[in-house]
């Protein structure tokens, strides 16, 4: 971490040199506000330590160049006791803490820890929204473009069918007209399904803690004049809050609106779910070497809308385990039936229940709604005190005709 100490005062600029290199950091430094400008202007620099009031260009105005110029640097403010109210104020326009002189060592060190990490927090969070800006465009695009192509399709189809069908063929068109309408539903309330959970945990939880969070920080407001002491210990808190938002609430429904693991590859999706699942339930893992084996050597040999559809199925089941099974266990099995046939097995002996009579819950049905859209087939047996097994046939490659369906991987997608 490179560090701009920015002060006129020789005394000052000593002691922060002191103490940074003995932590370990590098620095530079400017006795003022124009030769921090020469430094911004030729090195990066991760963090400024500015002087409030220095002659010919005071902090203030080297702050907001920097805000203006170089928005990545972090400033914390050096400030008098007379000038506390300034640095204060400043924290509202983007800075991120300020030290009083005499500056006290382990005060100087704790600001300087506490603004990096709060910088590499915001610089993370930055670049996550343009990635997931950047592919939300990119799956619009292909939104369109596969949106263009299916009504120059259906135009020539109709157009087709209009001279050429005789009766009979009409009447095995309409047949399976009813055939992929019904499709079509299957696909939009998966679609459906997916958004209300993804809309209903965002609301429930996120929102929820955004809100706390938000509290907290006036408190901390209020406390920064005050009480600088506990402010900067509720601060931490705040820091540590924001962080499990972002990395399990926030993380959880990006990978509920599109887990990208499944473009590495099947095997792959599936062992990061024994990772998503390891604080409430072990996840035993076993694939088939045969099916491991063929991925590795091809990794396209799953398409996109299989992977996806098995991953949604292996993640509603353990859900439902988590849920329901009351067990510390459940077992994940995907192997090749033979036949041009994949199966995959997902069991646990936990509590399991009267499967005729919980045969509409939605977990259930989502789970064969995936299989039924990839030409496949959904099993779910169980009864109370004996556990509960389910049991997934799909087409392996090879016998791709039984999903590659128009519509279906912009469904499986959603």
């Amino acid at each position: 971490m490179n560090i701009l100490i920015v002060d006129d005062s020789p005394d000052t600029r000593l002691l922060f040199q002191t103490e940074l290199g003995k932590h370990g950091y590098a620095y530079r430094m400017a006795s003022n506000g124009n030769e921090a400008l020469e430094v911004l202007a030729g090195e990066p620099v991760d963090l400024a330590l500015v002087d409030i009031m220095m002659p010919g260009m005071t902090g203030l105005s080297l702050f907001q160049h920097i805000k203006e110029r170089h928005p990545d640097v972090a400033v914390v403010f050096i400030t008098a006791v007379d000038d506390l109210n300034i640095a204060v104020a400043r924290l509202k326009d983007g800075a991120y803490d300020y030290v009083v002189k005499p500056v006290a060592r382990k005060r100087l060190r704790q600001v300087v820890e506490e603004a990096l990490d709060r910088r590499k927090a915001i610089l993370g969070e930055n670049q996550h929204r343009k990635l997931l800006a950047e592919r939300t465009a990119h799956q619009a695009k292909e939104l369109e473009a596969r949106s263009r192509e299916v009504v120059s399709l259906n135009r020539m189809f109709q157009a087709d069918l209009t001279e050429k069908l005789t009766r009979s063929e009409a009447e095995y068109l309409k047949v399976q007209t009813s055939r992929e309408k019904q499709l079509q539903w299957r696909v939009i309330s998966l679609q459906e399904s997916a958004r209300k959970s993804i809309s209903e945990y965002l609301q429930s939880h996120v929102l929820s803690k955004l809100l706390a969070l938000e509290g907290r920080l006036e408190e901390y407001q209020e406390l920064v004049s005050s009480n600088p002491e506990k402010a900067s210990t509720l601060l931490g808190e705040i820091k540590a809050g924001l962080h499990m938002l972002q990395e399990h609430d926030i993380g959880r429904a990006a990978r509920e609106l599109y887990p990208s693991i499944v473009e590495v590859g099947l095997v792959p999706a599936l062992k990061s779910i024994q990772g998503r699942f390891h604080e409430s339930l072990l996840v035993e893992l076993d694939i088939s070497a045969e099916v491991e084996g063929r991925e590795r050597h091809d990794m396209r040999l799953f398409p996109e809308e299989f992977k996806m559809g098995v991953y949604r199925i292996v993640e509603e089941a353990l859900e439902n385990v988590v849920k329901h099974a009351r067990v510390e266990t459940a077992r994940v099995a995907l192997y090749n039936q033979g036949d041009g046939y994949i199966s995959l097995d997902i069991t646990d002996e936990g509590r399991g229940f009267e499967a005729g009579k919980v045969a509409s819950v939605s977990g259930l049905l989502s789970m064969k709604e995936y299989a039924g859209a990839l030409g496949g087939s959904c099993q779910i047996a169980s009864a109370p005190g004996r556990g509960t097994r389910v049991h997934v046939t799909l087409p392996a490659p090879g016998n791709t005709e039984a999903y590659r369906t128009p519509g279906l991987e912009d469904g499986l997608r959603a």
